[in-house]
């Protein structure tokens, strides 16, 4: 099974619940990492990140805060992870400078044609999702919660 690192993870339903909880004010880092339950150090830590890359923007002053660098539409969750953690590396049997005298031939490995299909669908599903689209789906488990059955 595949796992982002507690970075990414954290990133993701940082910037996911800034979408979410965006109005018209800036939303403080205090708030979310209370609401996310997220160590504020470790978010303030990602938010400089986050700004670098351009997915959030700082607004300074007594009500300021963070809001999205674009529309959530336009923010891909792989971009998100990609500003935490880097570009994707391939897995590394797809490497051929990291082949060694226990890996198998490329010609002949089963392994390494599943793990370049892997490398491949990560980054598709990363990229064809966006904040918008896990708002979208929040507020519907919200509301089939909110339905009696």
């Amino acid at each position: 099974m595949l796992k982002l690192s507690t970075r990414s993870s954290y990133g993701v339903r940082a910037v996911f619940d800034l979408a979410l909880y965006q109005g018209t004010q800036p939303v403080r880092i205090a708030t979310i990492a209370e609401r996310q339950k997220i160590p504020r150090s470790y978010l303030q830590q990602i938010f400089v990140r986050l700004r670098r890359s351009g997915i959030v923007k700082a607004i300074r002053g007594p009500k300021g805060g963070f809001r999205l660098g674009r529309p959530a539409q336009e923010i891909r969750i792989g971009d998100v992870v990609r500003a935490l953690e880097g570009e994707f590396k391939p897995l590394l049997c797809t490497m051929p400078e990291n082949f060694g005298p226990n890996c198998h031939d490329v010609d002949g490995c089963v392994s390494r044609l599943v793990c370049q299909k892997l490398d491949g669908q990560l980054n598709k599903i990363l990229d064809s999702s966006t904040l918008s689209e896990l708002c979208q789906e929040s507020e519907r488990l919200k509301i089939l919660k909110e339905v009696p059955l």
